[in-house]
């Protein structure tokens, strides 16, 4: 019995772990969103970084196809998604993460930024938030400017 409460501190210890990762990769990535590119961005981005990171993209979708329940390949996908600057695309696998840690409410609110996010992108005339408030993100449940 003495497994138990050491297996579950472990679990925790593991989930907080990789929540943690998670803000820290997604939160910077939703700012820069926000910014508009600097010239200089543009042109030291190339065709073949893109290539690289989709092919990354595609290694960890083909992982989900074989384990859909692996959280360390959802977050990837997450990460290269976003790095992508497709929004859209990272929103399926952190609906996914969000079901598989429901009692994470850390992942639920970076779930609902994310969609937030992706509206004022299709919508950016009727976007409730000024670009004064964009940079508003919650982390570990404080506001943060």
């Amino acid at each position: 019995m003495s497994n138990n409460p050491q297996k579950s501190l472990q679990r925790i210890v593991i989930i907080l772990s990789g929540l943690a990762l998670l803000g820290v990769m997604i939160l910077p990535l939703s700012r820069s969103i926000n910014q508009s590119p600097h010239p200089l961005a543009i042109s030291t981005t190339n065709s073949s970084q893109q290539e690289k990171l989709q092919a990354i993209a595609d290694g960890y979708e083909q992982v989900l196809k074989r384990e859909p329940q692996n959280a360390a390949a959802l977050q990837g996908l997450i990460e290269a998604k976003l790095k992508l600057k497709d929004l859209e695309g990272a929103i399926v696998p952190m609906e996914k993460l969000v079901q598989l840690f429901p009692e994470e409410e850390n992942l639920a609110t970076i779930l609902k930024t994310m969609k937030q996010e992706l509206e004022k992108q299709k919508n950016p005339s009727s976007s409730g938030l000024s670009n004064n408030n964009s940079e508003n993100l919650l982390i570990g449940g404080e506001k943060v400017n």
